[in-house]
């Protein structure tokens, strides 16, 4: 059925529509659960039809029950940003991501755009259910950020409304994402013991890019990408990271002189902080690297 903004039926067609689609007699137990009178449909169509839909969106928080809204902010720093959330989603967010033996990652992925806004939306793992054909948790979709600025500060605030609108989730465990750490610095203000894991495809990506720009010749390339996915990441602890690196820097002074210094410089501490087997293990993924495919998709 159409939207009640956009429909051009006439409203008492859009009302007898409204109560098939919730079910008829069969299915409606309450008022709320279908449009209730022509006098509501005009209600919506002129406020809708207001120059200014932020004053609508407002007004809809405060007065819609069942608006997903938690909470709009216009500031200076992030000029304007609006978090989405069901209390369902922020209900299992609370049972899986946060104080459990095994706890969900919460995803997070700044993944699309909307018009003139950025679109942030964060994913979880059902541990209740199963698929039948891969036996992994189905993934579901969290509360969403859609905002126009992406530094630190705006995702404080997003942080912030999950946090006030359902105080458990300032236990959520493990935050994951791609490299831009903004996020995760913004989550942990006001999640302190959030720990972080990044996807490993971006991490692998930026480095491979890295490395074919830079090797000329396929042999070398193959020798020090296996130097840093069979070796570095795969080091025991940060110790032994740190003396497996030591160790190739002569190696890799000879292939090309930027080469030590960049990784030293850009992916040593990615790896020993989000990547490294004890890192996983801590973030519940066993042996496995993060993705946040479930994120894009």
């Amino acid at each position: 059925m159409e939207e009640i903004g956009n429909s051009k039926l006439p409203p008492r067609e859009i009302e007898q529509g409204s109560f098939q689609h919730a079910g008829g007699l069969l299915s409606v137990r309450t008022p709320a659960d279908h449009i209730r009178n022509t006098m509501q449909i005009y209600n919506v169509n002129r406020n809708r039809s207001s120059k200014d839909d932020l004053l609508w969106l407002i007004n809809r928080q405060r007065d819609d029950p069942q608006c997903p809204v938690i909470d709009i902010h216009m500031t200076k720093e992030c000029q304007l940003a609006v978090t989405l959330a069901t209390t369902e989603q922020l209900k299992y967010i609370d049972e899986f991501c946060c104080i459990r033996e095994d706890p969900m990652i919460l995803g997070i992925d700044m993944t699309y755009n909307m018009g003139s806004f950025y679109v942030t939306p964060t994913t979880f793992r059902n541990p209740q259910l199963i698929h039948q054909k891969t036996m992994v948790e189905p993934t579901l979709l969290g509360p969403t950020l859609i905002h126009t600025d992406h530094g630190e500060l705006v995702y404080r605030k997003f942080a912030a409304d999950l946090v006030n609108a359902r105080g458990g989730l300032k236990e959520i465990r493990v935050l994951g994402s791609d490299r831009a750490m903004e996020m995760f610095k913004g989550f942990q203000f006001h999640i302190p013991n959030l720990k972080h894991v990044i996807c490993y495809k971006h991490f692998k990506d930026n480095v491979e890019t890295y490395l074919r720009g830079k090797l000329s010749d396929d042999a070398s390339y193959e020798n020090v990408h296996f130097d840093i996915f069979g070796t570095l990441v795969e080091s025991p602890d940060e110790e032994a990271f740190d003396e497996s690196l030591n160790n190739l820097k002569s190696l890799w002074d000879a292939i090309h002189p930027d080469l030590f210094r960049w990784f030293e410089r850009y992916q040593a501490k990615t790896i020993k902080s989000s990547l490294l087997p004890s890192r996983r293990a801590d973030a519940g993924l066993g042996t496995d690297f993060f993705y946040n495919n479930a994120n894009e998709s």
